[in-house]
């Protein structure tokens, strides 16, 4: 393996960056959750509740704001005006403050979670 990466200047051996790139983009295909965990490998008798996994996600969003590595790019006011939009009935979460519509007025054309990153402009993430 030595001698062919040195002949090859330490690029991938022939089809392995073809092959990667084919790969990435089937993982990026990849939109729900039950196919994320099978690709996982997480067997669907190990698979959490809705209500789990969204308690799961909770904490990690907080773990990663409190470190620093991401935002709360809107407010939950805000993300109810915009949830309210397409769910009529939803009713308001205990200590969620609706400020009304002009909340969801306010919203820049692209959001992000990235710390210093500006809404409107950057990598398509």
């Amino acid at each position: 393996m030595r001698d062919e990466l040195f002949d090859t200047h330490g690029a991938p051996p022939r089809g392995v960056a073809q092959s990667m790139a084919q790969e990435i983009r089937r993982i990026k295909a990849i939109d729900a959750f039950p196919p994320f965990f099978k690709e996982m490998g997480i067997q669907d008798r190990n698979l959490p509740g809705k209500a789990e996994f969204t308690s799961f996600l909770r904490r990690m969003m907080l773990h990663s704001v409190e470190m620093g590595y991401s935002k709360w790019p809107i407010t939950q006011s805000a993300a109810f005006g915009l949830r309210i939009l397409k769910e009529p009935s939803v009713d308001v979460a205990l200590g969620v403050l609706v400020r009304g519509q002009s909340q969801v007025d306010r919203i820049p054309g692209r959001v992000t979670f990235f710390p210093g990153r500006d809404e409107g402009r950057g990598r398509g993430w």
